[in-house]
C-alpha cells in the first residue's frame, strides 16, 4: 500500500496540471440570505475543493461528505447540541497543487486520485454511513421533549424551566 502511494505521488509531482502553485484561503465569502453583503466563514471540504478547482482548472468529483468529527452523535462534547465539522482554520499559501491535494486529503480524511483532467475525491465514511443507515446530510434530531417545545414555541414566549431576570 505504501509503495503504491509513493508511486502515485511520484507521478503527480511531475504532472504539469498539478505543478501549478495554489493558495487555499481559510476564510471564504458566502452570499447572505438577503443578498446584501457577503458573510465570512471558515472553509469546509466543499469550499476548499472549489478553490482548488478554480485555481487549477481541473474538474473535481467526489462523494458528498460534510466531514463531521463524530458521525454517530455529531455533538461537541464541550458544547452540548453544537455539531462540529472539520474546517480549514489556516491558509495554505503558494504550494504546488499536488501538495495542496495531499494536505486536503490528510486534513479532511479523504483520498484522491487523478484520471486525465479529473480529480476523484473519495470519503471512507460514506460507505460506512450507508451501511449503518446514517444520513450524512442532516444532523441527528433533537430529543423528543425539545422537539415538542420548539414546535409550540412562538417569539416572545417563555421557555419552560428557564428563569428570566426581571
Amino acid at each position: 500500500m505504501e509503495s503504491s502511494r509513493a508511486q502515485f505521488l511520484g507521478k503527480v509531482r511531475i504532472d504539469p496540471d498539478l505543478g501549478a502553485r495554489v493558495t487555499l484561503r481559510a476564510m471564504v465569502d458566502i452570499r447572505s440570505a438577503k443578498g446584501k453583503q457577503p458573510i465570512k466563514r471558515f472553509s469546509d471540504l466543499a469550499d476548499t475543493l472549489r478553490q482548488l478547482a478554480d485555481q487549477t482548472g481541473l474538474s473535481i468529483l467526489g462523494d458528498y461528505d460534510p466531514c463531521w468529527d463524530d458521525y454517530y452523535t455529531r455533538i461537541d462534547p464541550y458544547l452540548p447540541d453544537v455539531r462540529m465539522k472539520k474546517l480549514l482554520r489556516d491558509d495554505v499559501v503558494d504550494v504546488p497543487a499536488w501538495k495542496a491535494f495531499e494536505f486536503v486529503a490528510d486534513h479532511f480524511d479523504v483520498t484522491w486520485e487523478k484520471h486525465g483532467r479529473l480529480i476523484m475525491v473519495r470519503s471512507p465514511r460514506v460507505g460506512l454511513a450507508l451501511s449503518d443507515k446514517i444520513d450524512l446530510l442532516d444532523p441527528a434530531p433533537l430529543p423528543h421533549y425539545w422537539q415538542k417545545v420548539l414546535r409550540t414555541y412562538k417569539p416572545g414566549d417563555r421557555l419552560p424551566n428557564v428563569i428570566y431576570k426581571q
